[in-house]
């Protein structure tokens, strides 16, 4: 525990608890959009900002407002598109690591499922209900969108619909059918632009979904045509068109004051590729791991590292850490979890990928007072105080926490007494305590 000196007063912030259950409190992030560019290789997408930032304006202008990394890694034994992408949705890997429970994998290994295919009765795991992010969202009465451009992926239409979702038995029945929009169009002609387009549409008129998944698969298909290459070929070409559509959703995000400090994008891909040139198959090979990983919230620092956000995600380096090490890098797979998190809600039940935020408390001390503030994009925590830490009574402060600047703060006059403050989740049972950041104009250790 950390302790805090200022104008004779002692001001102890204690821990902050990890929850299960959502329970919304004070500013909170209310929409996830998920941005999948297909074939996406993370050096080749951090080279192409970096050197030519004037020809890929925003994906450079999203990693300049977002915590991001271009070493995040696909699943550990599959690098291709359908297994993948339920990685993305359930949170699972795609085959079960040697040591955990034969339940683990979504199991789905095939790039090309037919109907009646679905997660749930097909693959390594059949017989088995998957559940997915749609399931989280949709069941707690909030929507759920998928924009997909490779017909293939109407595996996860079918696995989650009115036929193959599960019941609803969270509060009130919202019914099977765990997709509110579904959208799946091959990526040919206007495709992607048209499904763009009316995606956006719905960004500018406020009914964007709770949740979205959108991915974009043109780039895939340019990198499978001329390979995956930096030169001036087909696949940079296909980016660039790529960053175009990406603007259009970033400007119609941020034009909408409806979803300002209410909003998170979360940008990753499927695979790389590029070895062989046109493929992307062998998940052994760097060129075909390693995706960028880019994390837009209110809060979040841009320009800065994806990694100083997790308490358990490490950088990987040049490595390829399998599911049981116990320092994991970013995957696409914690896309589900994150915005499971990041939107107030427990994780996907059966999911193995459950990347940790931190979750910051700062004091700032003035004149006469102290101000206690923690970022936006940790949805559903109250601040809880307490004069007693072992015998007294936490109180949830219910009034004057305000946003300001991308956070919740709190501001009362310098205690004359030791007051102890955490944030929790009320509806969470208290587990293992992790250490609060504390920032003032002297860091004291503990």
């Amino acid at each position: 525990m950390h302790k805090i000196y200022s104008f004779g007063y002692l001001i102890k912030v204690l821990i902050l608890y990890i929850s299960l259950l959502s329970g919304s409190a004070y500013g909170e992030v209310r929409y996830v959009i998920a941005i999948s560019i297909d074939g996406g290789r993370g050096d080749l997408i951090k080279g192409f900002i970096e050197s030519a930032p004037a020809e890929f304006p925003n994906f450079k202008r999203l990693r300049e407002l977002s915590a991001s990394t271009f070493n995040a890694r696909c699943d550990y034994t599959e690098s291709i598109t359908i297994p993948d992408h339920l990685c993305m949705l359930t949170g699972r890997p795609v085959r079960r690591p040697a040591g955990l429970p034969a339940t683990v994998q979504h199991g789905i290994i095939s790039d090309a499922p037919a109907p009646p295919e679905t997660v749930h009765n097909s693959g390594l795991l059949p017989g088995t209900y998957k559940a997915s992010i749609f399931d989280v969202v949709h069941d707690r009465g909030f929507g759920t969108a998928l924009y997909m451009g490779k017909t293939r992926l109407q595996i996860c239409e079918r696995s989650w619909n009115s036929v193959n979702g599960a019941p609803d038995t969270v509060g009130v029945d919202n019914g099977r059918n765990k997709l509110d929009i579904r959208l799946i169009s091959e990526a040919v002609g206007t495709a992607t632009s048209d499904m763009v387009a009316g995606f956006v549409g719905t960004i500018k008129n406020s009914t964007l979904k709770n949740f979205t998944i959108f991915q974009i698969a043109d780039t895939d298909y340019a990198g499978h045509s001329e390979g995956w290459t930096s030169a001036n070929g087909l696949y940079r070409t296909t980016m660039r068109v790529a960053d175009g559509w990406l603007g259009q959703i970033l400007d119609a995000v941020f034009n909408n004051p409806a979803l300002a400090g209410k909003t998170a994008i979360l940008l990753t891909a499927d695979h790389g590729g590029g070895t062989p040139a046109t493929s992307h198959s062998d998940a052994t090979n760097a060129t075909n791991y390693t995706i960028p990983f880019m994390f837009f919230a209110p809060g979040i620092s841009g320009g800065s590292n994806i990694y100083d956000y997790f308490d358990n995600r490490f950088e990987p380096g040049a490595s390829a850490p399998d599911y049981t090490n116990p320092r994991q890098p970013m995957r696409n797979g914690d896309v589900a979890n994150l915005s499971a998190a990041l939107l107030g809600f427990p994780t996907v039940p059966g999911s193995l990928m459950i990347p940790e935020l931190k979750k910051p408390l700062t004091i700032i001390h003035g004149s006469d007072t102290a101000t206690i503030s923690w970022p936006l994009y940790l949805t559903g925590y109250t601040l809880e105080t307490t004069d007693e830490l072992v015998t007294g009574t936490w109180t949830t402060v219910i009034s004057g926490v305000i946003e300001s600047n991308y956070q919740n703060t709190y501001t009362i006059a310098s205690p004359s007494r030791v007051r102890f403050f955490r944030l929790r989740k009320p509806t969470d049972p208290a587990s293992s305590p992790l250490k609060a950041t504390i920032r003032t104009g002297k860091q004291l250790s503990r």
